[in-house]
């Protein structure tokens, strides 16, 4: 299931290793309500060109229990 896109701010990228796999996590934040959470970034997509404090157009996708984002950047 797929929510939304939203454009959010992404604050931070940190990584952790679990089995052998690497995950990406990302904190986003919205503007205009100061809210804050961390997701999982999609396994489709590289975390390599994001860049914190930069605008993204944000997508939630959700699978059973387990729940990532994919980040674009935002058009000007």
């Amino acid at each position: 299931m797929r929510f939304p896109e939203t454009v959010l701010r992404l604050i931070n990228l940190r990584t952790a290793e679990k089995n052998g796999k690497n995950y990406t996590f990302v904190k986003l934040a919205d503007e205009k309500t100061f809210d804050s959470n961390e997701f999982m970034l999609s396994r489709d997509q590289s975390p390599e060109g994001l860049i914190p404090q930069a605008r993204y157009r944000t997508v939630l996708n959700v699978e059973g229990r387990f729940s990532s984002v994919t980040l674009q950047p935002e058009k000007a």
